[in-house]
């Protein structure tokens, strides 16, 4: 199913880029312990929207989803 596919993908491509992008920006800016609480911070952040839109599209597909007023 595509929710496997989307937790496969997210599980490779969230800490990879949060690594990749921060070390790029901010190394030498922050010091080593800030900037892994940086990185851990995007990841969890990131994690947890991936995995509230994956269930919002879980419901949209079985035809429960909640719909925001003026949408």
């Amino acid at each position: 199913p595509w929710i496997q596919r989307v937790i496969g993908s997210n599980l490779v491509s969230i800490p990879l880029d949060s690594i990749l992008f921060n070390l790029i920006a901010f190394a030498g800016v922050f010091k080593p312990g800030v900037l892994t609480a940086i990185i851990f911070g995007e990841i969890v952040a990131k994690f947890t929207t991936g995995a509230v839109a994956a269930l919002w599209r879980a419901q949209d597909d079985k035809g429960m989803s909640v719909h925001l007023a003026g949408s």
